[in-house]
């Protein structure tokens, strides 16, 4: 996860996923060029801050962590066409459609009402 690039962040007290930002990336530990890992800073729109641990080229099996999809995906109809379909995404979608009356939302073949 590069700085800047938008994520999910989990608050562990309330349970909620919040929209976050990479703040910061710092390599930690002295390892190989293949396998390297980093502590990622993320900030949410409140200033909060999580800091996470990371290997080189994983991107969406942080624990508490998941990428977040394109702000144009904000009305979609069939889940199954994000790039990233996790919790949070799933449902923000679920709760943008709903703020608009559409109820009814795919996930594939499976109708969500």
């Amino acid at each position: 996860m590069q700085v800047g690039v938008e994520v999910w962040m989990k608050d562990e007290t309330l349970g909620d996923w919040l929209p976050s930002v990479v703040a910061s990336r710092t390599q930690v530990g002295e390892e190989s060029e293949d396998n390297k890992t980093y502590e990622i800073t993320m900030k949410d729109d409140d200033g909060n801050e999580i800091k996470a641990i990371v290997k080189d080229g994983i991107h969406e099996d942080v624990e508490n962590v998941k990428l977040r999809n394109d702000t144009s995906d904000k009305d979609v109809e069939n889940l199954i066409n994000l790039p990233y379909l996790h919790e949070p995404a799933i449902l923000y979608c679920l709760e943008q459609r709903y703020l608009k009356s559409d109820i009814y939302t795919y996930t594939g073949p499976i109708l969500i009402a």
